[in-house]
Protein backbone atom coordinates (compact mmCIF):
# COMPACT_ATOMS: atom_id res chain seq x y z
CA UNK A 1 0.00 0.00 0.00
CA UNK A 2 1.15 3.22 -1.24
CA UNK A 3 1.80 5.99 1.39
CA UNK A 4 -0.30 8.12 -0.33
CA UNK A 5 -3.61 5.97 -0.18
CA UNK A 6 -5.12 7.35 2.59
CA UNK A 7 -4.80 11.23 0.96
CA UNK A 8 -8.55 11.33 0.00
CA UNK A 9 -9.88 10.16 3.42
CA UNK A 10 -8.40 12.73 5.46
CA UNK A 11 -8.93 15.34 2.86
CA UNK A 12 -12.88 14.36 3.66
CA UNK A 13 -12.31 15.43 7.49
CA UNK A 14 -10.58 18.32 6.71
CA UNK A 15 -13.28 21.02 6.43
CA UNK A 16 -14.79 20.68 9.28
CA UNK A 17 -11.30 20.68 11.49
CA UNK A 18 -9.47 22.94 9.98
CA UNK A 19 -11.80 25.75 8.34
CA UNK A 20 -14.57 25.43 10.85
CA UNK A 21 -17.31 24.47 8.46
CA UNK A 22 -20.84 23.36 9.25
CA UNK A 23 -21.62 19.86 9.28
CA UNK A 24 -23.09 20.84 5.91
CA UNK A 25 -20.77 22.72 4.52
CA UNK A 26 -17.81 20.38 5.63
CA UNK A 27 -20.02 17.44 3.58
CA UNK A 28 -20.21 19.83 0.52
CA UNK A 29 -16.50 20.19 0.70
CA UNK A 30 -15.71 16.47 1.19
CA UNK A 31 -18.42 14.99 -1.32
CA UNK A 32 -16.48 17.78 -4.05
CA UNK A 33 -13.17 16.42 -3.34
CA UNK A 34 -13.99 12.81 -3.38
CA UNK A 35 -16.30 13.86 -6.81
CA UNK A 36 -13.29 15.39 -8.15
CA UNK A 37 -10.87 12.65 -7.19
CA UNK A 38 -13.12 9.93 -8.27
CA UNK A 39 -13.47 11.43 -11.82
CA UNK A 40 -9.70 11.97 -12.26
CA UNK A 41 -9.18 8.79 -11.34
CA UNK A 42 -11.76 7.41 -14.01
CA UNK A 43 -9.93 9.03 -16.49
CA UNK A 44 -6.48 8.21 -15.20
CA UNK A 45 -7.66 4.36 -15.53
CA UNK A 46 -9.08 3.80 -18.27
CA UNK A 47 -6.59 4.62 -20.23
CA UNK A 48 -6.11 1.55 -22.56
CA UNK A 49 -2.14 0.71 -22.23
CA UNK A 50 0.73 3.62 -23.08
CA UNK A 51 -2.18 5.10 -25.18
CA UNK A 52 -3.41 9.37 -25.06
CA UNK A 53 -6.30 10.23 -23.14
CA UNK A 54 -9.21 8.45 -24.34
CA UNK A 55 -11.47 11.44 -25.33
CA UNK A 56 -14.92 9.31 -24.93
CA UNK A 57 -14.10 8.85 -21.30
CA UNK A 58 -13.12 12.54 -20.45
CA UNK A 59 -16.65 13.07 -22.13
CA UNK A 60 -18.40 11.04 -20.10
CA UNK A 61 -16.53 12.31 -16.27
CA UNK A 62 -17.09 16.11 -17.82
CA UNK A 63 -20.75 14.96 -18.01
CA UNK A 64 -20.74 13.43 -14.73
CA UNK A 65 -19.38 16.12 -13.13
CA UNK A 66 -21.97 18.80 -15.11
CA UNK A 67 -24.75 16.16 -13.22
CA UNK A 68 -22.83 17.49 -9.77
CA UNK A 69 -22.91 20.46 -10.35
CA UNK A 70 -26.46 20.72 -11.36
CA UNK A 71 -27.45 18.69 -8.04
CA UNK A 72 -25.87 21.83 -6.58
CA UNK A 73 -27.74 24.51 -8.31
CA UNK A 74 -31.00 22.77 -7.86
CA UNK A 75 -32.54 22.81 -4.28
CA UNK A 76 -34.35 19.96 -4.23
CA UNK A 77 -31.58 18.16 -5.25
CA UNK A 78 -29.60 19.46 -2.33
CA UNK A 79 -31.85 19.20 0.17
CA UNK A 80 -32.17 15.62 -0.80
CA UNK A 81 -28.56 14.73 -0.57
CA UNK A 82 -27.82 16.89 1.91
CA UNK A 83 -25.49 19.50 0.23
CA UNK A 84 -25.07 23.03 0.19
CA UNK A 85 -23.71 25.52 -1.85
CA UNK A 86 -20.05 26.06 -1.03
CA UNK A 87 -18.39 29.14 -0.31
CA UNK A 88 -15.57 30.59 -2.08
CA UNK A 89 -13.21 29.05 1.31
CA UNK A 90 -14.88 25.55 0.93
CA UNK A 91 -14.22 25.93 -2.87
CA UNK A 92 -10.51 26.55 -2.37
CA UNK A 93 -10.06 23.94 -0.36
CA UNK A 94 -11.86 21.65 -2.03
CA UNK A 95 -9.76 22.26 -5.42
CA UNK A 96 -6.18 21.91 -3.31
CA UNK A 97 -7.33 18.43 -1.71
CA UNK A 98 -7.94 17.70 -5.16
CA UNK A 99 -4.91 18.37 -6.09
CA UNK A 100 -3.04 17.55 -3.45
CA UNK A 101 -4.59 13.92 -3.97
CA UNK A 102 -4.11 13.60 -7.40
CA UNK A 103 -0.23 14.93 -6.73
CA UNK A 104 0.24 11.84 -4.42
CA UNK A 105 -1.21 9.47 -6.73
CA UNK A 106 1.30 10.80 -9.63
CA UNK A 107 4.28 10.43 -7.29
CA UNK A 108 3.44 7.44 -6.43
CA UNK A 109 2.86 5.45 -9.77
CA UNK A 110 3.05 6.73 -13.82
CA UNK A 111 -0.20 4.93 -14.44
CA UNK A 112 -2.04 8.17 -12.43
CA UNK A 113 -0.68 11.11 -14.89
CA UNK A 114 -3.66 12.47 -15.73
CA UNK A 115 -2.56 13.84 -19.02
CA UNK A 116 -0.21 12.21 -21.71
CA UNK A 117 -0.15 12.93 -25.48
CA UNK A 118 0.48 10.71 -27.97
CA UNK A 119 4.03 10.48 -28.85
CA UNK A 120 5.52 11.91 -31.88
CA UNK A 121 8.14 11.10 -34.38
CA UNK A 122 9.32 7.58 -34.41
CA UNK A 123 8.40 4.51 -31.99
CA UNK A 124 10.91 3.46 -29.86
CA UNK A 125 13.48 0.78 -30.83
CA UNK A 126 12.89 1.69 -34.46
CA UNK A 127 15.89 3.99 -36.25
Amino acid sequence: MSRYSGRGLSAASRPTNTLRLPVVEARTVAVTILVGVGLALVIALERPGDAAVNWWVVLLCAAMAAVYALVLLTSMARRFFGLQIPNVAGLAVAVGEVALALGGLWLSDERFVLLRWPRSGRARGTR
